[in-house]
């Protein structure tokens, strides 16, 4: 009796401590979603789509014309993704849930470039252009009459390039009136240091509001509300900054140099560089996320170190996996 009793003992402790493992395993598993295309070799289309955990769903549209995301967002078990479908004459911004189509905005040509969800509401941020010079940096809600931020018969493109929500507000970052601006609901914040310049995307963490732009072709700058931080290269490369995150204090943007050769895919974590490709074949980042200190970038890189073929690739803390096929493009990232 006591030797079975010791061993159910025994084998009551290891199922608590597996069970336990698998819980810990669960509770830090990370589910990636990345927004970009693949070129769709049947129809000899390009497709819009999200890959979760590197298995790629395909957008539906009834048309046959390519299309494209831009932008992903995720509510609970939802994906909603934004871009534009390349019609003859037009673009035609699409809206998307979980793969499938949901409305178009605008009767005239559009561009879905940002997205963000709260509750039952879909805000989509856009580029939107009327023939023959009409210019406008406009945002949905839902499908109501947008809010026009600006509009433009200058050779600039006003345009919303980015959106964040916290509690009950809504921001949104882009172009506006000859520079770069972020609205609180609709009111510009008054962001400094941005005349001439596109704020490319936006953050927000509590009180603090974050964004960042190129300056020039050897300069990106980040904010952290008013303050700005540059960081600059020499030597003749350039660099250019596609997104932003924030985690805690730390500050993350992604983007790539071009060291007058090829792209290089980078992101630079408080100023401090990352270097992501591998200097020999190009790449681009276009994507970063940050969960527990881990960061997440997701972009392109080509075949070889004279392809023109690009591949949709994710980098875990520097690792490089290859996840798209042959002609694909990843363009935004969301983690959860």
């Amino acid at each position: 009796m006591k030797i079975k009793f010791i061993t159910l003992l025994l084998l009551t402790v290891a199922w608590t401590i597996s069970c336990k493992k698998e819980k810990t395993i669960q509770e830090q598993r990370t589910d990636i979603f990345i927004a970009g295309m693949q070129w769709d070799s049947l129809s000899g289309k390009d497709v819009s789509g999200y890959w979760k955990n590197d298995i790629f769903n395909r957008n539906a549209l009834t048309s046959n014309y390519n299309h494209y995301a831009n932008a992903i967002a995720l509510s609970g078990n939802d994906v909603y993704i934004t871009g534009f479908e390349n019609r003859p004459t037009e673009w035609k911004c699409q809206v998307w849930k979980n793969g499938q189509h949901q409305y178009s905005l605008s009767d005239t040509y559009s561009e879905g470039r940002a997205i963000a969800v709260s509750g039952s509401d879909v805000y989509v941020g856009c580029y939107l252009y009327e023939a023959p010079s009409t210019r406008m940096a406009a945002l949905w809600k839902n499908q109501l009459p947008p809010t026009i931020f600006d509009t433009s018969i200058n050779s600039y493109s006003p345009a919303v390039n980015d959106l964040a929500i916290s509690g009950a507000d809504v921001y949104a970052g882009g172009f506006a009136d000859n520079m770069g601006k972020i609205w609180k609901n609709g009111t510009d914040m008054g962001l400094s240091n941005t005349a001439g310049l596109t704020i490319k995307a936006i953050a927000v963490a509590g009180t603090d509001v974050y964004a960042t732009a190129n300056v020039g072709t050897n300069t990106i700058r980040y904010w952290k509300n008013n303050t700005y931080t540059d960081i600059t290269v020499t030597g003749g490369r350039q660099i250019y900054v596609s997104d932003i995150a924030v985690e805690g204090t730390d500050v993350y943007v992604c983007g790539w140099e071009n060291n007058g050769t090829i792209g290089i895919a980078k992101y630079w974590k408080n100023g401090s560089e990352f270097s992501l490709g591998d200097g020999i074949r190009s790449s681009t980042a276009w994507g970063i996320a940050v969960k527990n200190g881990k960061v997440y970038v997701a972009g392109n890189s080509a075949a070889g170190s004279v392809s023109f073929i690009d591949y949709a690739t994710i980098w875990e803390n520097g690792v490089a996996r290859v996840i798209g096929a042959r002609n694909s493009r990843a363009t935004s990232i969301a983690v959860k």
